[in-house]
Parts: C-alpha cells; structure tokens; sequence
C-alpha cells in the first residue's frame, strides 16, 4: 500500500504540521512519538499505523520537530505540553468531535495532556508503554544524552542495536536521522514533564498495554499509570524487544480491538466524518508550498530536483484537485488550509 498524501495545518504558534488521514471505520488518532516520520513509519510493513489503518480510520501525523513538520525548536520556548497543539490543530482541522487517541512511548504524555484539557471530545484512550514520568530511563547511561551532542550517529545506532544485525541497524539509524534531527532531539527530551496529576481527571474508557518484553517502562509502572485512571483496564501482550514500544503489533492491535468493541462509538450519532482537504500528494504539497512562496515553474524545478514538464503536471494536478483556477487562487489556498 502506498503511502497515503500528507496535507498540512498550522498550529495555533504557527507550526506546519503535516498529517495524513487513511482507511475508513471508527476514527482513531495515533498521537506521534519522539522519532517519527509519516512516509518512513508508514513504509514499515510491520507499523502500527499500517494495521490501525487496516481496520479503522486513522488520523496520523507528524509533531513538531519532527519528520515533514516545523523543525528548529527553541528550548527557552518549548514544553512538553506545547506538543498538545499539534494534536488540537490536526483534530480541529478534520472536524473531529470524539477522538480514539492511540500513544505509544513518549506520545502517551500528549494523549493524556489533551484527554485532561478536552474531558468531552476524547471517546476512548490507549496508552502503550506508558510511564509516569517520561524520558530516558534512570537506568540509562547519562553518556547517552551527552553523546547525542557529539556523536549522533553513534548514539542511534547504540540504542538501535538490539537484536538486530549490523546492516538492519545501519538501515534504521539511517531512517531515524530523517525523522528527528540532534538539537530538536536534545529540546524534546531536555524539557519533560509528570503526568500524574492528570492521570486522576481522566473520565475516558482507557486500555494500557505493557509489551512483556520491554523492561522500560516495566510492567509495574504501566500497572501504576492503570491504578490512577478511573476504570484503567491493563492487558499485557506480546514482544518489545530493543527499543520497540509498541512490541508485537498484532498482539497489541487485538487488545485494541477487543478493547473498542466495548466502547460505544459516538461518531455515527454525531454524524462525524474526516473529509480530508483535498487528495494531494506529498510532491503536490511541496508543489503548491512552493507556488504559494511566489516561485516559477523553473525555480520549483530547480529546488525540487525534477524537470520543468514535470513541474507542469503537478501544478495542473493541484489546480484540477483544489478546483483553483490560477496562481493566485493557489496561493489563497495554501494560506487558507495552512500549507504556508
């Protein structure tokens, strides 16, 4: 299955992020960890986002400092928090009244922030491999951290390794640059923040899952996140294994499913649907960012690498699918859905 086209929409600080919306059924939000890149991760035969996609309506999307989106964070700027308002913009913007949010490592403290400030609009919670307290674990050397700074390579192809070969590893280190670059890495883990007061106010239907295999978090402290939330089930699966927090994704997306044939679904009743901007591609994207911007068909060329005939089609193609008739109106567009 091809990738599905990503699409873009600005956060209310003026981050572009990028998102994409694939398969159909019940809406399901999968809320991004730290290394992530919609293409990348969707290319993994293996991802959760492929088998959530298999069986529901997934919205997915990249944070900010992270794959397609916004990159360049100011630590003086930046909390944790602030990731929140990625998923606010992506939410609002497909006009989703009730959410399934799906985190997984890192990403559960973002599903819990917006499942605490948004009570009403979160359906049902799923939290995998989620601590208390997030960040590298205390049983992690410090070095790590100090090396990001100085060896990046090194330090990815470190925490990569496990029960991989040489050039298994080499090939995801490779695909983990791409999602997440060194001093947007050092701002996202430097800045870290507890979820345990709003663990008491959470009111969805919430599943969290340990993957047996996986010593941090432990299953203690995914039982410990179960025991705050009012009604929390805990179901343990298979796999984790290196630095996997999802583990066995079959595993995990049977606990899911089981899980949600329990929890009624309000989006028939509300008469909720995702109704995507437009079906553009990625490269139609880029195209119209770039138009947008006030550049010539040879100056998209030039810094797109592909010839002017190619060029043409694509803006032909984003002309037909936003049903604009001309440059200008192109550039109304791009503004008004957040692709500049």
């Amino acid at each position: 299955m091809d990738a599905p086209p990503v699409q873009y929409v600005k956060t209310s600080d003026d981050f572009n992020i990028a998102f994409s919306v694939v398969g159909e059924g019940r809406p399901v939000v999968l809320v991004p960890p730290l290394f992530h890149h919609l293409q990348l991760r969707w290319r993994q035969p293996d991802s959760l986002a492929r088998a959530l996609a298999a069986r529901f309506q997934l919205v997915m999307f990249d944070g900010r400092g992270t794959g397609m989106s916004s990159r360049g964070l100011e630590l003086e700027e930046f909390e944790d928090t602030h990731l929140v308002r990625d998923l606010e913009a992506v939410v609002d913007y497909v006009q989703l009244r009730k959410v399934v949010l799906v985190g997984a490592g890192s990403s559960c403290h973002t599903a819990v922030f917006y499942a605490a400030k948004y009570p009403d609009r979160v359906e049902a919670l799923v939290l995998i491999s989620c601590k208390i307290d997030q960040g590298l674990s205390p049983a992690a050397p410090v070095m790590f951290r100090q090396a990001a700074n100085v060896d990046w390579d090194a330090f990815l192809y470190e925490i990569t390794r496990a029960g991989k070969d040489h050039e298994e590893t080499l090939r995801e280190v490779e695909d983990l640059k791409r999602m997440v670059d060194p001093s947007d890495f050092a701002v996202r883990t430097r800045v870290l923040s507890s979820i345990a007061p709003e663990l008491a106010r959470l009111n969805a239907p919430t599943l969290v899952i340990h993957p047996r295999e996986i010593r941090t978090p432990s299953n203690e402290d995914c039982a410990e996140v179960a025991s705050r939330i009012p009604g929390a089930q805990l179901v343990v699966t298979e796999g984790g294994e290196g630095t996997n927090a999802v583990g066995d994704v079959e595993s995990a997306i049977a606990a899911i499913v089981h899980f949600l044939a329990s929890v009624p679904s309000t989006a028939a009743d509300d008469g909720q649907a995702i109704e995507p901007v437009s079906n553009l591609s990625s490269r139609e994207v880029e195209v119209l960012r770039l138009l947008a911007s006030g550049k010539s068909n040879q100056q998209i060329a030039d810094e797109l690498v592909i010839s002017l005939n190619t060029v043409r089609r694509h803006v032909s193609n984003v002309f037909d699918k936003t049903g604009v008739a001309n440059r200008t109106e192109a550039s109304v567009y791009a503004r008004d859905h957040g692709i500049v």
